[in-house]
């Protein structure tokens, strides 16, 4: 006989000893009152297995002295509490379909490490694409990652049969931003039916970001009878946003001119897999020696380890060096520089064409960043000269209309910065990090809600940076850093929205800024490493992450890029064709 089946016969008699015990209320120490219901227990047993109960019940703790420990938490039901005496008194497994939640989250709260381990994996092996996108939720609620991915995983993989169940209405807006943003597999048609049915579920509360999850909308794609099935919203009050969607579709498929054709597909901002439409990277500007500007402007082939350059118009303007960019419908917007800091153009790359727009008010900017949410352009800090000619960081946020092509003070950012990075989710621009009015590094994320206005800090990165790089899917951001980490970052959208209305309500006697610290909205996760370096590109496309050019610590000019698998982390090199080093890109 071996000391294992002694060890088993050991705990197997404790276990049935101490059911006994329990049942018969012998040698109990300790009464766990949860609702109405009492369970008398032995603390030791408790401690031994929960991590809750042996902080509790330390001797520092009233509940120590008391022999009670009572129990509100909504996580904890008098039912799910039964079952872990079963379990931990009498070995009975009674983790099933129907309980394996409850007994998740208890374990959770009361940190039963274990049995949220078992919990966890009897979830996974019963995991059903009816059910993953509740489990997404749950999952995500309670911070089990593992569980999380699973679920995650299956609801993209899945994704045909996921949409068509009336879950994916219940999802809150961020939930249905990142599905849409990772999956491959759904029809244009099925994608605009998923966003409308999802809009008009909750119609008053939703409508406000109808423009926003349009843009996962290649409208020219959508099939004939589906472009006139559309047709029955001629009077509905999704009207306005849609008409000139559906006109620009219907265009694409009656127009007998390629080139017509041509330009309207360069003007979509989703990522196209057809045979006429390339991927490419656009890096534009900077400087391939040190410290002389160029005004080049430069496409890669994405699909090769050595990427062809294939030369574009250049930049209109000596515009210098510090200037920034964003895209809106796969157009180029680009303004500021160190040279000439009220330049503002937008590159179209169906007419491979610079157009120059209205100048920059307040005497321009230099080393700002720039965002684009529903038409609208925006210019976030950055430094700007005042009456006496001295440099300064400035507190506004500017508002460029597209539609009417004029400028406007949107609002005014409670941390002036320069040197951040902007990226949009939803209606939200995030602003990361930046060199604050001292001259110092900061990690503070401030968040500029474009529909309400509202303007707050609402978190904060693992340290100071300044000169990262944000990028968004449309679903989640990440941050690329000099510091050579790359961040994931989580959006609270609930815990934002109380936030957001509850400035809103003060705004009026607050100025139109929020500068007190606020809860956390946004965490932070790392999901790859890089060398150091700084004054690069970043670009995101089909689950991976392109860095460009820039410089190393010793300020030597780079010339290759560095390709990042959001999946793994992993990171690989491609060299690039006729082209020698590159930075402030």
């Amino acid at each position: 006989m071996t000391s294992a089946t002694l060890a088993n016969r050991a705990f197997t008699n404790i276990c049935l000893g101490l059911g006994q015990q329990v049942d018969e209320e012998d040698f109990c120490d300790l009464i766990v009152v949860v609702g109405q219901k009492e369970f008398p227990c032995h603390r030791a047993v408790l401690a031994s297995v929960s991590s809750f109960f042996k902080t509790s019940l330390k001797p520092c703790w009233k509940e120590s002295s008391s022999g009670r420990v009572d129990i509100t938490h909504e996580d904890v039901s008098s039912e799910s509490f039964g079952f872990l005496m079963d379990i931990i008194y009498k070995g009975q497994n009674v983790v099933r379909n129907e309980t394996a939640k409850d007994i998740l989250r208890m374990s959770v709260y009361l940190q039963i490490r274990f049995l949220e381990v078992y919990c966890i994996e009897f979830i996974k092996e019963k995991l059903e694409p009816e059910k993953c996108l509740g489990m997404w939720m749950f999952a995500q609620k309670y911070d089990l990652e593992t569980l999380e991915k699973e679920s995650f995983k299956m609801a993209v993989d899945q994704i045909s049969v996921v949409t068509k169940r009336d879950e994916v209405l219940t999802l809150p807006l961020p939930k249905l931003l990142v599905l849409l943003s990772e999956q491959q597999k759904l029809s244009m048609d099925d994608i605009c039916r998923t966003i409308l049915r999802w809009v008009e579920a909750d119609q008053d509360t939703r409508q406000i970001y109808l423009s926003e999850l349009l843009t996962f909308v290649c409208f020219p794609l959508l099939s004939s009878v589906y472009l006139c099935e559309l047709f029955t919203y001629h009077s509905h009050p999704f009207k306005e946003i849609l008409f000139e969607k559906i006109s620009e579709g219907l265009t694409f498929r009656l127009h007998s001119d390629v080139s017509v054709k041509r330009k309207i597909l360069a003007r979509q901002s989703v990522s196209l897999n057809l045979q006429e439409v390339k991927t490419r990277v656009v890096m534009l500007g900077g400087y391939t020696e040190v410290e002389k500007p160029t005004r080049d402007t430069y496409a890669f082939d994405l699909k090769k380890n050595a990427m062809k350059m294939y030369i574009l118009a250049s930049l209109p303007e000596d515009i210098g060096l510090d200037f920034a960019s964003c895209t809106w419908n796969n157009a180029i917007y680009v303004s500021g520089g160190s040279q000439m800091r009220n330049f503002f153009a937008v590159y179209k790359a169906e007419d491979n064409e610079w157009e120059l727009l209205p100048s920059l008010p307040d005497d321009g900017r230099e080393k700002h960043a720039m965002a684009a949410v529903n038409s609208n352009i925006y210019v976030l800090g950055g430094l700007m000269k005042t009456s006496t000619g001295e440099k300064t960081i400035s507190f506004n946020v500017l508002q460029f209309k597209t539609s009417t092509k004029e400028w406007s003070i949107f609002c005014q950012l409670p941390l002036a910065v320069q040197q951040s990075a902007a990226a949009v989710l939803s209606h939200r621009i995030y602003l990361f990090g930046g060199i604050n009015t001292t001259g110092d590094g900061t990690d503070i994320v401030q968040c500029v809600d474009t529909l309400s206005g509202s303007v707050y800090q609402t978190g904060k990165l693992p340290s100071p940076t300044y000169g990262a790089r944000a990028l968004s899917n449309g679903g989640r951001i990440y941050v690329v850093r000099p510091e050579g980490d790359v961040l994931s970052m989580t959006e609270s959208f609930a815990l934002a929205e109380r936030i957001e209305e509850l400035i809103s309500e003060v705004k009026n006697q607050i100025d139109d800024h929020w500068s007190d610290p606020i809860q956390s909205t946004v965490s932070f996760k790392d999901v790859a490493k890089l060398p150091k370096g700084r004054h690069f590109g970043a670009y995101l496309n089909a689950g991976e992450i392109i860095v460009c050019g820039g410089e190393t610590e010793d300020r030597q000019l780079l010339d290759r890029f560095e390709s990042i698998s959001l999946a793994d982390g992993t990171t690989s090199t491609k060299s690039l064709t006729f082209y020698y080093g590159g930075s402030k890109v």
